[in-house]
């Protein structure tokens, strides 16, 4: 059932895709559509196919923890504070949080967790960097390093 929901929500965000990168909502409230316009410093980018795997990323470990968008995880988790991701060429994504009274245990935790939930499912994950809004922490987890 997993799969088959799975594969839904991959036609879904696959369908008219286009090589643009996606960004969460402000509220990270759902998934946004793959036809939102990517910010000047992905967009100019040569073509690939890495904003795909990153919402697929995404997707995947939305799906991991049987949610729809990131509204619907308990209060006071990381996981509401996601508010845009970003893929790049060579295996990693970027995901920004809000800024917060974050540690870097917990934004260590939170790239784990992405890369542990969405690697099994998306082949080109090598690296997850979660980084708050105002660059001014950031921390990194490798496949395989949990």
């Amino acid at each position: 059932m997993k799969k088959l929901a799975l594969a839904a929500i991959l036609a879904l965000a696959l369908t008219g895709c286009t090589n643009t990168a996606v960004n969460a909502p402000e509220a990270a409230d759902s998934l946004p559509s793959a036809a939102t316009s990517a910010p000047a410093s992905v967009a100019s980018k040569s073509p690939t196919v890495a904003p795909a795997w990153g919402d697929h990323a995404m997707e995947a470990f939305l799906a991991s923890y049987e949610r729809g968008n990131f509204s619907e995880f308990s209060d006071g988790t990381p996981h509401q504070k996601i508010i845009k991701w970003h893929a790049s060429n060579d295996g990693v994504l970027h995901v920004e949080v809000a800024n917060h009274e974050w540690s870097e245990a917990t934004l260590r935790w939170l790239a784990i967790d992405i890369i542990d939930r969405a690697s099994p499912s998306v082949e080109q994950l090598q690296k997850v960097t979660v980084s708050t809004q105002d660059q001014k922490l950031s921390r990194t987890a490798v496949w395989g390093d949990s």
